[in-house]
């Protein structure tokens, strides 16, 4: 297994400023054909509209790299099963979640032979990118952003774990004006460790909480 590369957004996933930043990623992986799947799976919930403007997006955004990409129509946990969604996977350097609700998003794919095949192509040098929701489910906690309370029984589902002990934070400069009292739920300090046995997070030690801004610039790419 080699080393795991990750890119990871706070927001502004397919804008231009993130060109570099996709280059710079795309550049870390060391299998595929230099493709990028975009999956917009996160944004399902939102309608057909909502998802096919995701995939335009992400298409559009490497047609101007002049790079090759193509879309997982992946909506639904039976999908993540279904052989055809698992071909459009073959061959990738990339693969791009882009945002939408992050406990749907790690819901869906949870125990799936679709996410098994990323993590299996990852672990032999393709790099996983994703913004917002598309960032949280790869931690410890997937926020439902549908939900109206800071119940931890209700407020989020398990993170798919491909970076433990961590857990996202993004669009860390707008959570309290969206839900008061968020960030201090989450850990209150947005990078130190903490315990949070107490709180929504697994008992499983220290997390550390990463906060991602929506500002437009890359916050986080991680190698290792």
């Amino acid at each position: 297994m080699t080393k795991r590369s990750f890119a990871v957004f706070g927001s502004g996933e397919f804008l231009p400023w993130a060109i570099e930043v996709d280059r710079y990623a795309l550049g870390l992986a060391t299998s595929g054909d230099g493709s990028v799947v975009v999956i917009p799976t996160a944004s399902a919930m939102e309608g057909n509209d909502v998802f096919a403007d995701w995939a335009r997006k992400g298409t559009t955004h490497y047609d101007s790299m002049g790079v090759d990409s193509r879309v997982s129509a992946l909506r639904t946990r039976a999908d993540a099963f279904s052989d055809d969604h698992l071909s459009q996977l073959e061959g990738a350097s990339m693969f791009y979640f882009s945002g939408g609700n992050p406990a749907y998003l790690a819901d869906t794919l949870r125990g799936s032979p679709f996410w098994a095949t990323v993590v299996e192509a990852v672990d032999n040098g393709a790099v996983i990118a994703g913004c917002s929701a598309g960032a949280c489910f790869l931690g410890e906690v997937a926020p439902d952003p549908s939900s109206d309370t800071l119940n931890p029984e209700r407020w989020s589902a398990e993170g798919l774990r491909l970076i433990p002990q961590t857990v996202f934070g993004p669009h860390w400069d707008m959570l309290e004006t969206w839900i008061p009292g968020v960030q201090d739920f989450m850990g209150n300090g947005g990078g130190s460790p903490r315990r949070h046995e107490d709180r929504a997070l697994p008992s499983r030690g220290h997390c550390r909480v990463l906060a991602l801004w929506r500002r437009p610039r890359c916050n986080l790419l991680a190698h290792g």
